[in-house]
């Protein structure tokens, strides 16, 4: 199972190159007379590291923090900074770093020191992927569902309109819905608020809905219900209740401020007023090119009779009818 960053095979894969990358590094320098004594020494400095995490990792508040100080950067390389951040307190005990010199034998005490940092850098990873497959990858889903939600929701509010906007996700139980930050009214450029559900992501935006045309102006599907569709336009199509929202101000000037006496109350009343929300239906289907044509209405039969008339439009336009 996906969640945020890390998938188990993901986990298992890394895990495998930093066993091979440990095995090869004893290898290189182990001084020790036998392979006991080695597999004794390495459990030591793996329980210890196990050990080192765990209470680093527990110290952090949410799930979601100790996510990500384990997952990878955006680069997709391994993100070592947690544990070259945690070898570095790791190491300040020169408890192991007697342990370590028996593997490797007697060395210039620079080098020695950085072999050994080396050394644990790649056991502190392997025990914090350990934390990551034990303590994260089988956690409540619902917590990485609403991460997830919140990285999604905002790169589509880039792409609604001009305002600034922010994303709260609420009780799966409650309806979504926008509203005004009332925090931000005292200022000409308030903010608007998303409040959607922990699964928005998955409901809405991996369907590819999550944005929509209605009458030129652009809206954000807050929530969607698929609905058996049978109709005439055949199995690629889907038909579903959503429920949108959008900001719309009014372009009389009733929402202008500045040079007036309003009340901040006045100013929130008038303010609120901007944050619109609606059910509607929404019909899409999927074209030969692979890309999907869509269409809302106020009730299924228009949604349905839109999209028929935007594809015979498509259909002339290729036929450079139009």
């Amino acid at each position: 199972m996906n969640f945020i960053t890390l998938t188990k095979d993901q986990i298992e894969r890394e895990q495998e190159d930093l066993t091979e990358g440990i095995e090869s590094f004893i290898k290189a320098f182990n001084c020790l007379p036998t392979a006991k004594c080695t597999t004794e020494i390495l459990n030591k400095f793996t329980d210890a590291t196990d050990k080192f995490v765990i209470n680093r990792l527990n110290g952090l508040k949410t799930i979601n923090e100790r996510e990500k100080a384990i997952t990878k950067n955006d680069n997709g390389h391994y993100n070592y900074s947690s544990a070259k951040e945690y070898t570095e307190s790791f190491t300040v005990d020169n408890k192991y770093k007697a342990i370590f010199s028996k593997l490797t034998g007697p060395m210039v005490r620079s080098y020695s020191m950085h072999l050994y940092k080396l050394f644990t850098v790649m056991l502190m990873r392997k025990s914090l992927l350990k934390f990551y497959s034990k303590n994260i990858s089988d956690a409540d889903p619902s917590l990485f569902n609403a991460k997830y939600t919140l990285d999604k929701a905002a790169d589509t509010l880039r792409s609604l309109d001009d305002k600034s906007w922010d994303v709260n996700i609420i009780e799966p139980k409650n309806a979504p819905y926008v509203s005004i930050d009332e925090n931000s009214i005292s200022s000409y450029y308030w903010m608007y608020k998303a409040h959607l559900k922990p699964t928005w992501g998955t409901d809405v935006y991996d369907k590819g809905i999550a944005l929509q045309d209605i009458a030129g102006k652009r809206v954000m599907v807050l929530d969607a219900e698929q609905i058996p569709y049978t109709g005439p336009l055949g199995g690629n199509s889907k038909l579903y209740l959503i429920k949108v929202g959008y900001s719309l101000i009014p372009i009389d000037g009733s929402c202008n401020f500045w040079g007036k006496n309003y009340t901040l109350e006045e100013k929130e009343d008038i303010a609120k007023t901007t944050a619109h929300n609606k059910d509607l239906y929404l019909m899409t289907t999927e074209l030969t090119d692979g890309t999907t044509m869509s269409a809302t209405g106020k009730d299924d039969e228009w949604a349905e009779r839109t999209l028929k008339s935007r594809l015979k439009r498509a259909m002339l336009k290729t036929m450079k009818i139009l």
